[in-house]
């Protein structure tokens, strides 16, 4: 840090005049201990003896920082706030800190992180306390003042509920509330005059803990004696084995359409994967069901007969042909790795269901006949492997390794049509939750109460949010 250097002042010129953290300049002090102890007795009697005084105490009551006037100001300190290198003018010992320190220095404060000076009459610190006090008082006459209710008198039924009315962002329901109404009811039949309610840190902590203590086993047992066939039946399922393993079976087979779920429904590119994941989810249920019924694979189970008709209607209902035509377009599912997962796999072009979905996408995205035989013919040299840059060795291997978007900028370029048509589907994602949160975030600022907006600055104010919310998933605070 870099060193200070302080001038011996003249006590004159610490008598409280009013003027606020007034700027000196410092040179090298006399370092002679007699000389230090005479300057502190001599500033304590002069600037104390100036707080007594009726014209300076007035003035000093307007400053908000009036402590300050004890202690000789340094620079301010580098890194923000109201931090000050300086020098207490009972003690001489050069300290740093912002107004809170210096306060807790004079005023003898223990537990603010800074030593007390002691050496200084037994009076003095009762005489800086009123006038910090003086202060303060003085800061509080200066706020607004809260208009009356009415011409009601203070306690009456008319001023108790005007008050709750003015208690902002309580929802209305809690008038409903039973504790809410004898709450009030015990307030009004006790004399608390001095009672406080609890504040912020007492409800969310102290009296939270409290009254989950109270829920204990003596209340479990008053609820069991009023529903004593409920609370039975609670605890025989509870400590029934049986009933556990049900609850396991049902974890399992819908575990697999969970993830399922939890993939979709991302920002993330997946739509060239739904097919995949579609099939695998089909056959982790098939597993647990069958599992469970201790049946071989050939078997029919009437229970995943009705399982897979429910998720087939649900995949019926919301897959689309362009499912299928991002399939196609993986390369690692023309790979040998691929095929050799799971047993009876096939490459996308010899599947019926998907070459008839992409043939029906082509034909929508391509209206002219040349340009869907174009791009047929591209397809046909991509799926099979024909000719060109297909051939080369690298291309085969990165088609199981690399990102399937990734493979379309490095190989595709052979086939044009069909890489700007990769490039599209690879890097979609399979659901409209992306544009939900979207809708939900343009609600949240073009709301009924903000409906002046225009649509530029709305939509402006939709990018930045979004796009700082983007960024704040990088950052190592996001969790």
């Amino acid at each position: 840090m870099r060193a200070l250097t302080f001038s011996v002042l003249s006590p004159s010129l610490f008598k409280v005049t009013g003027h606020r953290r007034r700027r000196r300049s410092f040179s090298p002090v006399s370092r002679r201990p007699s000389h230090r102890s005479g300057m502190s007795s001599s500033f304590s009697a002069s600037a104390l003896c100036n707080v007594s005084g009726s014209s300076n105490s007035s003035e000093s009551m307007k400053d908000p920082y009036p402590l300050w006037k004890f202690v000789v100001k340094g620079d301010r300190i580098s890194g923000g706030g109201g931090n000050y290198n300086w020098k207490c003018n009972f003690c001489s010992e050069v300290k740093n800190g912002s107004y809170t320190r210096v306060k807790a220095h004079l005023l003898c404060e223990t537990g603010k992180g800074i030593q007390t000076y002691s050496k200084v009459k037994i009076d003095d610190p009762a005489k800086l306390r009123k006038l910090h006090r003086e202060s303060q008082d003085y800061k509080k006459s200066l706020l607004p003042k809260v208009p009356p209710f009415s011409n009601e008198p203070i306690f009456s039924h008319t001023s108790i509920e005007a008050t709750l009315v003015r208690l902002g962002g309580l929802p209305f329901n809690l008038s409903r509330n039973p504790y809410y109404v004898s709450s009030y009811t015990i307030a009004a039949n006790s004399n608390f005059s001095s009672y406080k309610p609890p504040g912020y840190n007492k409800l969310r902590i102290t009296l939270l803990c409290k009254e989950t203590e109270n829920v204990d086993s003596e209340n479990w047992s008053l609820y069991k004696d009023d529903r004593r066939g409920q609370a039975s039946y609670v605890r025989e399922k509870i400590l029934d084995e049986i009933w556990w393993e049900k609850v396991d079976y049902i974890l399992d087979f819908t575990r697999p359409i969970y993830d399922m779920i939890r993939v979709c429904d991302t920002d993330q590119s997946s739509l060239h994967l739904v097919y995949k994941i579609w099939d695998i989810m089909v056959q982790k249920v098939k597993d647990a069901i069958y599992k469970k019924e201790g049946k071989l694979d050939y078997e029919e189970s009437t229970f995943f007969n009705v399982v897979k008709g429910i998720l087939s209607s649900r995949w019926s209902k919301g897959s689309t042909p362009l499912h299928s035509l991002a399939h196609s377009l993986n390369p690692r599912f023309y790979t040998e790795e691929w095929l050799n997962e799971v047993p009876g796999r096939v490459v996308p072009n010899a599947n019926n269901e998907i070459s008839t979905q992409r043939l029906q996408c082509f034909r929508r995205l391509f209206q002219s006949r040349d340009e869907r035989f174009k791009i047929n013919t591209e397809f046909a040299i991509f799926s099979q492997k024909l000719e060109g840059i297909f051939l080369n060795i690298d291309c085969m291997h990165d088609m199981a390794m690399m990102d399937a978007k990734n493979w379309w900028a490095t190989y595709g370029s052979q086939v044009p049509m069909l890489q700007a048509l990769a490039y599209k589907l690879l890097g979609q994602p399979s659901s409209s939750s992306c544009s939900e949160r979207n809708w939900s975030t343009y609600k949240f600022i073009h709301s009924c109460t903000r409906n002046k907006l225009t649509h530029k600055c709305a939509q402006d104010l939709v990018f930045i949010h979004n796009n700082l919310r983007l960024l704040s998933r990088r950052s190592e605070e996001h969790t």
